[in-house]
């Protein structure tokens, strides 16, 4: 319905389907439906950002199809359900082409609806029309009055809904009422909604008035327990200036009794903290709760304090610690102090690569499922030759369902896994398809031979894994040249971005065509001009600080300069990428077409 957020080819035509099925009583996930078409009239409303340049069609289909559901909608105002009502609600104060029939609608059933949750929905939809809507004519001045008599009469809640929506109308008097109402506002002020995703929710990119708001709910107990912490983790994620006024006020949560609190505290200070707040975390290393210490200890690494160690080698890497082998990844404005993978946690730390070793070798030994063999080879692949003390340890996986990643931690040691050549050459002749390029790579990178990777990658760009193979060209560089034309006809078809990235490289390295790279990276990261990231902008970054072509340092200089941070996954990772994709914003020009030397594989921290 929604890839990555955006409207498909699909979205119109199962808007009709899933209206049918929200407005049949006794159905399964009503409410949950009527969430979706609330997400796709957004969509329609948000429509001309699109990642991909989609079909500009797919809005005004999607906006004809929910005009020919409106009657079942408003009729939804009346359904039995008081969760169904209050969804209903939301979806119609998204479809601003429709305003002028809905506002008088949704009026007139306020007056005769009892549910609290449902006349917040009700308030709000008129407010959000009243915001976006331009065809309203008379019915404006009707609707504002009543909306002025919600924000100043005896119902605490619809007060502070209507400085909310005062706020968001650009009235800056608004926000000291909305602060002012936030002194009794219950942490969940209606069924089903809590006050820090109200208030997330109403006040969206209006920066100061999130960050003001978040330090309130730290002084009401509208922010008990995480929810404080909550909205400070909203604003946060979502603005780099946030860090500075909340952060203190975050910290202070770091000695209290719940250990709920003191973790999801401890989670944004490792995120978000600056090198002053270790002498805090360090102090939680020794907190009795498990999430507290592990936590801690994952800050400390993230600054680049070693008193991380001991409880990364006595816990992280003895498998009893939270950070789990599979990594989760969260919608973009998602916050949920998830815990990061282990991958996450010790792939960073190459420079304490002799101390973690011997207990990655142990875990190695012990690792008896594909995920722990993935993510510690992948471990192991970022740390690179620092890693060579592993490769007894590797070599026995290379029998194992992780092969692939096994070799490509094998190919970024390089030299010094040469003892694994044999056992490589095998894979490369007998191996799966994926396998045989993924051991090719790194036979090439461990011996120098290019005879046996040249000819897997020959067979490979003529077949189904022609992108697949398309980072072994790039590591041969020039000696691939005679595949030249070939890449080049595959820069010509791929469509996906991640597939766009690679091509781009292979290119650079075996022709040294910097305009068609240029060409295929500027499509991954033109949309950063609008505030957008897609999931392989990072990778496009990298890429393009490797090829150092000024064309490309455009597009990265925005990430600079903008205070809203550019990540495309939530939760922590949006502080991590946006950190990330800042560091390559500025690179040096001076330089081009710097290909390898012929007979040499690249570093190992090359993508």
């Amino acid at each position: 319905m929604l890839p990555a957020g955006e409207l498909s080819a699909g979205s119109a035509g199962l808007v009709g389907p899933l209206v049918g099925h929200a407005a049949t009583p006794g159905a399964a996930a009503r409410t949950e439906v009527l969430d979706l078409l609330a997400a796709i009239a957004l969509a329609v409303r948000s429509a001309g950002t699109s990642l991909d340049n989609s079909d500009g069609t797919y809005p005004e289909r999607c906006r004809e199809a929910l005009r020919t559901a409106l009657p079942t909608l408003l009729g939804l105002l009346g359904d039995d359900d008081p969760a169904v009502r209050a969804a209903v609600a939301a979806v119609l104060g998204e479809l601003t082409w429709c305003a002028a029939e809905v506002v008088p609608v949704v009026r007139a059933r306020f007056a005769g609806e009892r549910a609290h949750a449902v006349r917040l929905a009700l308030v709000l939809a008129v407010g959000h029309l009243l915001d976006t809507a331009d065809d309203l004519d008379h019915e404006r001045h009707r609707a504002r009055r009543w909306l002025q008599r919600r924000r100043t009469g005896d119902d605490p809640v619809l007060r502070l809904a209507g400085a909310l929506l005062a706020r968001r109308a650009g009235r800056a008097r608004a926000l000291p009422t909305v602060i002012e109402e936030l002194a009794d506002a219950e942490p969940v002020p209606v069924p089903g909604t809590r006050l820090c995703d109200l208030l997330t929710s109403e006040l969206g990119p209006d920066r100061e008035a999130r960050i003001a708001v978040a330090a309130r709910l730290f002084e009401v107990r509208g922010g008990a327990g995480q929810d404080a912490l909550r909205a400070a983790a909203g604003a946060i994620c979502t603005w780099r200036s946030a860090a500075a006024p909340l952060l203190p006020i975050v910290a202070d949560r770091l000695g209290d009794p719940d250990p709920g609190v003191r973790a999801a505290a401890c989670h944004l200070i490792a995120v978000a903290g600056p090198a002053p707040y270790a002498d805090r975390l360090a102090a939680l290393l020794t907190d009795p709760t498990t999430r507290v210490a592990d936590l801690a200890a994952w800050g400390l690494a993230r600054m680049g304090d070693e008193r991380c160690l001991p409880r990364l080698r006595n816990r992280v890497l003895m498998g009893t610690s939270v950070f789990d082998v599979v990594q989760a990844y969260y919608p973009r404005h998602v916050y949920l102090f998830t815990a990061p993978g282990l991958y996450d946690v010790l792939a960073p730390l190459r420079d304490w690569a002799g101390p973690l070793l011997p207990r990655v070798d142990s875990a190695l030994a012990d690792a008896d499922s594909f995920h722990q063999q993935r993510a510690l080879a992948a471990v192991l692949r970022a740390w690179g030759p620092l890693a060579a003390p592993a490769v007894p340890g590797l070599m026995p996986l290379l029998e194992s369902e992780a092969a692939e990643h096994v070799c490509a931690a094998l190919g970024a040691i390089g030299e010094p896994a040469a003892g694994a050549r044999h056992r490589l050459f095998r894979l490369l002749e007998r191996g799966n398809s994926r396998v045989r390029v993924a051991a090719a790579r790194a036979h090439w990178r461990v011996t120098g031979d290019a005879e046996p990777a040249l000819r897997v990658l020959g067979e490979a760009l003529d077949g189904e894994l022609a992108v697949v193979a398309l980072p072994l060209a790039a590591d041969l560089g020039p000696l691939a040249s005679a595949y030249g034309d070939r890449v080049r006809a595959i820069a010509r078809g791929v469509v996906g971005a991640g597939s766009r990235v690679d091509v781009a490289r292979a290119v650079w390295r075996l022709t040294g065509d910097t305009d068609l790279a240029a060409e295929q990276l500027l499509t991954v990261l033109a949309p950063l001009a609008l505030g957008r990231v897609g999931p392989a902008t990072l990778r496009a970054a990298a890429v393009a600080a490797e090829i150092a072509e000024p064309r490309l340092a455009g597009p990265l200089s925005i990430a600079a300069g903008v205070d809203e941070r550019l990540a495309f996954y939530g939760d922590w990772r949006a502080v991590a990428d946006d950190e990330e994709l800042r560091a390559y914003s500025t690179f040096n020009t001076s330089t081009t077409n710097r290909s390898a030397p012929v007979g040499r594989p690249l570093d190992a921290s090359s993508p």
